[in-house]
């Protein structure tokens, strides 16, 4: 298995949409055919078993056990931007799945994906890298319950009906808010979230009127520019909180000039977020040695598979050769046989890297 990525790690978390756009321009520049894409507000991946493939500059690239040990730290949480977060495997699953319904994911590529799933679900039953508030969503209510005490009385406007939108919503309504506006470019889904959630659709022509409601804006969509600029919100004559969790920014840097708005981005709550990290050290470690375990009996499985198809066609190419040599001559007959394990057993062990760079102490 092969991986080319771009994550948080390697750029601006708001350059990752470009990375995105770019991935997918090279999945379809080299016809790949079996493959998986994973994208995540901090990550542009594709994962493949084609061969032949030249990854494009400026990507990270990986294959083998590498590529394996990668997916299955992506899993378990530690190479999130909030690290232990839970989502990821929910993202890893859809991925997996569009890629099948495509029709562009083979089962051997599946097998990589489930077995980190079920690694990801055994990290966070065996450790507590994942305790705590960990998700975005859940930890800028925190952060707002910090900031403005009860929000129960508070009123929201949520912009945006997607993914983190409705987790917006839904973890609003958890929390008993009486008052949650919705408003999104679709109209329709604004509608079906705020029935969902007992609150109040706005069409986005409406969105410099709720502003001089609300109390707290979160911002989540997924549109490539801004929605919120400084102009916006200067009507805003009331303390005003917003919260951008969009990737890109979807709210204008400089809202923090106005005397009664105050923003908190994605980096401001993944930087809250992070800043125990020396406590979670000591959990990382431990998620990193069920990965190490995992991948010895990846090893380890893979070798016993390989020796079982390698028996099976030493059996079958003998059984050929023997009836051929009542026919033809010996030599030919132990050079086609000697040919034909060549080419049967090559495939096979050229795709079983993750055994290949085990080393022969394995």
């Amino acid at each position: 298995m092969y991986n080319v990525r771009l994550t948080h790690k390697e750029i601006d978390i708001q350059k990752i949409p470009e990375a995105s756009r770019a991935l997918r321009e090279f999945v379809v520049s080299q016809s790949l055919s079996d493959y998986v894409f994973l994208r995540t507000c901090n990550r542009a991946e594709v994962y493949f078993i084609d061969d032949g493939v030249l990854p494009p500059n400026g990507f990270l690239f990986e294959c083998g056990e590498e590529a394996f040990r990668h997916l299955l730290r992506v899993a378990c949480g530690i190479e999130s931007f909030v690290v232990g977060e839970g989502e990821i495997l929910n993202q890893i699953r859809e991925a997996l799945e569009v890629a099948k319904k495509e029709g562009h994911c083979s089962a051997e590529l599946a097998r990589y994906f489930t077995d980190a799933i079920r690694v990801g679900r055994k990290a966070r039953r065996l450790t507590r890298i994942s305790r705590g508030k960990v998700s975005i969503v859940s930890l800028a209510l925190e952060h707002l319950r910090g900031m403005l005490g009860d929000l129960t009385s508070k009123k929201f406007l949520v912009v945006g009906a997607g993914e983190i939108g409705t987790k917006v919503a839904r973890a609003l309504k958890n929390m008993n808010v009486e008052k949650i506006l919705l408003s999104n470019r679709r109209y329709d889904k604004a509608l079906r979230l705020a029935s969902e959630v007992g609150g109040s659709a706005y069409r986005f022509s409406k969105l410099l009127d709720l502003v001089k409601e609300v109390d707290v804006i979160f911002c989540a969509t997924s549109a490539p520019h801004l929605i919120l600029t400084k102009d916006k919100l200067e009507v805003a004559d009331h303390k005003l909180v917003v919260v951008d969790l969009s990737v890109p920014r979807n709210v204008e840097e400089s809202i923090r000039e106005l005397e009664n708005v105050q923003l908190i981005s994605f980096e401001d709550l993944a930087e809250k977020a992070n800043l125990n990290m020396s406590q979670r050290m000591k959990e990382i470690k431990r998620v990193e040695e069920i990965i190490n375990s995992e991948l010895k009996k990846s090893k380890k499985d893979c070798l016993r598979n390989l020796y079982i198809y390698a028996e099976r066609v030493r059996k079958k190419e003998v059984e050929k050769a023997l009836r051929l040599l009542a026919s033809e001559a010996p030599e030919k007959v132990i050079n086609d046989l000697s040919v034909s394990l060549v080419k049967k057993l090559y495939h096979p062990l050229r795709k079983s890297q993750v055994v290949i760079q085990g080393g022969e102490n394995d």
